[in-house]
């Protein structure tokens, strides 16, 4: 018992209370640490609303999740940076605009094409404005069967559960607006094994399942660092994210990390 209660002392889904406390209609709350050091870095706050725009304030399933809002929170609970994904056309391919407030940084995903019915001919134009950098770099990518971007990452492992659980090897054109391209991911089932190693927290093979996401390309694999996630099996929920993240640090430079989940 005293070993479960200590190891429950120093989780960080425990002290995430203390860096990122309960915001006023949150559903998810999640707790980015450095992937090294374990120093923290930044909270995230999802707002979810459904196709009704209704709130929606305790999180039992994703699938009616429709507009997101997310507030990124450094420890002094200042806004740094804030991202709005629209799934109403797209639950793969989100709507997404984000911007970093403390180096001006942009990311910009749009459908066009709004009246194709051939989901082939959608282009998507993606826009991505550097750090301190005024001008703003664009291309456009067509929208395929197997095209994922941003938070549409976390519904492509939903609607892919079953052939994960399979063992089967799934492949995810993943949109980049930073690289101003699209990169083949490879997602599959891990040994519970090498997830356990990312958080103090104790997981199970029957409540927990874990994926690793690597670049398909070979070259790039050995280029490019993988992501591991954890899953609760049940909900289907993300528990624990470890990689590179979305969000700069505060030169604008890029960083790993690990993000604990929990929700209301």
């Amino acid at each position: 018992m005293f070993k479960y209660l200590l190891l429950l002392l120093l989780s960080p889904l425990a002290v995430a209370d203390d860096n990122c406390p309960y915001r006023q209609g949150a559903a998810i709350i999640g707790v980015a640490t450095d992937s090294k050091t374990n120093d923290f870095l930044y909270c995230e706050y999802h707002f979810l609303k459904d196709r009704q725009s209704a709130a929606i304030n305790a999180v039992t399933s994703l699938d009616n999740v429709v507009f997101s809002e997310v507030e990124y929170r450094n420890n002094k609970q200042e806004l740094i940076a804030q991202k709005k994904a629209d799934f109403s056309k797209n639950r793969l391919v989100p709507v997404v605009e984000q911007i970093d407030f403390r180096h001006n940084e942009k990311v910009s995903i749009q459908q066009q094409a709004d009246n194709v019915s051939n989901a082939d001919q959608v282009v998507l134009k993606v826009r991505y404005q550097e750090p301190n950098i005024d001008s703003m770099k664009e291309i456009e990518v067509g929208l395929g069967e197997n095209t994922i971007a941003d938070a549409g990452f976390d519904n492509a492992i939903r609607f892919y559960w079953d052939d994960v659980l399979s063992n089967d090897k799934v492949i995810l054109n993943f949109v980049a607006p930073q690289q101003q391209t699209t990169l083949a991911l490879s997602v599959k089932q891990q040994s519970l094994k090498r997830c356990q190693k990312l958080s103090s927290v104790v997981y199970t093979e029957e409540e927990h399942l874990c994926i690793k996401v690597k670049a398909a390309n070979i070259i790039l694999n050995w280029l490019v660092k993988p992501i591991y996630l954890v899953y609760e099996r049940a909900s289907k929920r993300l528990l624990t994210f470890s990689g590179h993240v979305n969000i700069t640090d505060s030169n604008g430079e890029g960083q790993d990390a690990t993000i604990e989940y929990r929700y209301q």
